[in-house]
């Protein structure tokens, strides 16, 4: 019978994050707690602007890629694959919200690269996500 625990009826409790298998025997109630583990999956990072403003040689050039969908600020970010106009470069965005490029082109043309971003404890969250990006500086 559901809710029965007596004499050596046992009634399971299942959760969404834990299991507790209640039993009783001899007049006594014993409890056992089984935590659950979590997935460890976690929600794609998302990068915005989706595409990135164009550049003007010689013009000072300053744009934040804003992190979404990230759970620790971000804490490193890195061109990993291709390479950024001469001239700018790419650092991590103040206060942790993603990757800033910043600087002045120094010559006409169109750049294609991929910013790779990771966050703050990647080894527990296992957030890290990369995007691509073409950057066109005109003259």
């Amino acid at each position: 019978m559901p809710g029965d625990v007596s004499g050596n009826d046992a009634a399971v409790i299942r959760s969404r994050s834990s299991a507790v298998a209640a039993a009783a025997a001899g007049g006594a109630l014993t409890m056992l707690l089984v935590a659950g583990c979590h997935d460890g999956g976690q929600p794609a990072l998302g990068f915005v602007p989706a595409q990135l403003p164009e550049a003007h040689v010689g013009q000072p050039y300053d744009v934040v890629i804003r992190v979404t969908h990230n759970r620790t600020p971000v804490d490193s970010a890195v061109v990993d694959g291709g390479a950024l106009p001469a001239g700018l470069t790419l650092e991590k965005a103040p206060d942790g919200v993603g990757a800033r490029i910043v600087g002045r082109p120094a010559s006409a043309g169109t750049a294609s690269f991929t910013v790779h971003v990771t966050c703050f404890g990647t080894n527990v969250t296992g957030q890290s996500g990369s995007r691509s990006y073409t950057l066109v500086v005109r003259s």
